[in-house]
C-alpha cells in the first residue's frame, strides 16, 4: 500500500469548518422574505429609536409665567373701561370699536367672536337690541352680517340693524304683531 504525501498546505478539517459549511448552506436554502423581514424590522427598530420618548403623565402641571406690569395694567384699564382687553388700543385711540373691526372678529368666530358680539351689543340702537338677542340665540351670523355697510359710514350700519329689526317685527307675512296685553297671544 502506498503512503499519500501530505500536502503542506493541506489542513485536518476542524469543528469551525463544519460550522462555517453549515451557515453557507442555510443561507443558500434561507427564505428570502424572512431576509426582507428582518431587514424591514431592523428599519423599523432604527426608526423608533429616534423618537422622543412620551412625556410621563406625572409631569408637573403648566403654570403661567407672571403677567408683566405692562400686561397688568392694560387689565386693569380693560376692567375699568369694561371692555375686552383686545380692543384696549383701538378704544382708547377713537372713544369705540368701529364696526369693521367687530364684524370681522364676528365673522372669525370663536372667543374673539364672543368679545365682539359683546361690544357690538353697546353700539347698536338700542331698538335693535330684541333683534340682536334673537340673531344671537339662533345664532343667525349671515343675517347679522348682512347689517354691515363696508363702504358707508356707521350710521348706514346702525339703518341696516332698524331695517333688519323692523323686518324681525313684521313677521314673514307683513302683519304687525299687536304688543299689547289681552290680544289672544300669551303675556
Amino acid at each position: 500500500m502506498k503512503h499519500k504525501k501530505k500536502h503542506p498546505h493541506h489542513r485536518r478539517r476542524t469543528c469551525y469548518d463544519r460550522l462555517r459549511m453549515r451557515t453557507r448552506e442555510a443561507r443558500r436554502r434561507a427564505n428570502p422574505a424572512a431576509s426582507a423581514w428582518l431587514q424591514l424590522m431592523a428599519i423599523f427598530m432604527v426608526i423608533l429609536g429616534w423618537l422622543p420618548l412620551p412625556a410621563s403623565a406625572t409631569a408637573s402641571p403648566y403654570i403661567a409665567p407672571p403677567l408683566s406690569p405692562i400686561q397688568a395694567r392694560r387689565n386693569d384699564v380693560a376692567r375699568r373701561l369694561g371692555v375686552p382687553r383686545r380692543y384696549i388700543d383701538v378704544m382708547l385711540a377713537y372713544g369705540r370699536v368701529p364696526y369693521p373691526i367687530l364684524f370681522e372678529d364676528i365673522r372669525k368666530g370663536g372667543p374673539m367672536r364672543k368679545d365682539a358680539l359683546h361690544e357690538l351689543r353697546k353700539q347698536i340702537p338700542d331698538a335693535a337690541v330684541g333683534w340682536f338677542d334673537h340673531v344671537e340665540k339662533e345664532g343667525m351670523w349671515s343675517d347679522l352680517m348682512r347689517c354691515f355697510d363696508q363702504t358707508g359710514p356707521d350710521e348706514h350700519t346702525d339703518v341696516c340693524f332698524l331695517k333688519a329689526t323692523l323686518a324681525w317685527v313684521v313677521g314673514p307675512h307683513g302683519v304687525v304683531p299687536d304688543p299689547s296685553p289681552g290680544n289672544g297671544s300669551p303675556g
